[in-house]
């Protein structure tokens, strides 16, 4: 398991968001890895419940909006 699916194992919905970022765009893992290197405790619960969010709004579209995200 690496580093940052450790970190993210606490967290699912943002686990959920990096590894399909990942899997579309394996290059970007290196800038995820860093994003995500000195959070607190707090900073990924606040984050886990905008990912839970947006992963909510996206519903069966998270790899397209992936895609997107890499496109743009």
């Amino acid at each position: 398991m690496s580093e940052l699916s450790q970190k993210l194992s606490s967290y699912p919905a943002i686990a959920t968001v990096a590894n399909a970022i990942i899997a579309d765009w394996p290059e970007h893992e290196r800038y995820i890895d860093a994003r995500f290197k000195d959070d607190t405790p707090e900073f990924f619960a606040r984050t886990e419940e905008f990912a839970k969010l947006a992963l909510t709004g996206m519903q069966d579209d998270l790899a397209l909006y992936c895609a997107d995200y890499r496109w743009m």
